[in-house]
């Protein structure tokens, strides 16, 4: 079978259907194309990638809307081993896939307040380390909203909001 994986390339997007279910994860479209022309194509099928990795097809006619999310890139620093080349929020908040709703705001919350701007506000550090801390603080953000919506898909409730932040001292 024709692996398609080095002519590819992910889009992080928010797929609503017409029955009103909504879905997070990566559109799969060839390298050469963007999302426009693929949606618009001939083909009656898109490949889609779970946060999970669970992949799937789905088929166009169903789709109401598909929104990219625009997932901020982190230029990774020299210490740092995480890839930075797919968005993955569970290696963003460092929890095992299927983690419940209870654990992925605990993971929230330590990770936010580890790399939370007023943390260093009283430290003067590299502009690239500024940088990187905002882009992880973004990154931290993101995640918790893309795991907290598909966790309301998965129960279907409503999304929780984020836990409150509190300046952090030092």
């Amino acid at each position: 079978m024709f692996n398609s994986a080095d002519a590819t390339k992910p889009i992080p997007a928010i797929i609503k259907f017409n029955d009103g279910r909504s879905q997070y994860g990566n559109i799969i479209i060839a390298m050469n194309s963007d999302l426009p022309r693929t949606l618009n194509g001939e083909g009656k099928f898109l490949e889609f990638e779970l946060s999970n990795g669970q992949k799937s097809f789905i088929c166009k006619s169903a789709i109401a809307e598909a929104l990219p999310s625009d997932i901020p890139k982190v230029k990774k620093l020299a210490a740092v081993s995480d890839s930075d080349e797919e968005f993955n929020p569970f290696q963003v908040l460092k929890i095992a896939p299927g983690s419940p709703i209870q654990e992925i705001q605990r993971a929230y919350h330590d990770r936010a307040k580890m790399y939370h701007p007023d943390r260093f506000a009283n430290t003067e550090l590299p502009a690239e380390m500024a940088r990187y801390a905002e882009n992880m603080s973004r990154l931290i953000n993101a995640a918790f909203q893309i795991l907290n919506a598909q966790a309301s898909i998965e129960t279907g409730t409503t999304p929780t909001a984020a836990p409150v932040q509190q300046p952090v001292n030092g």
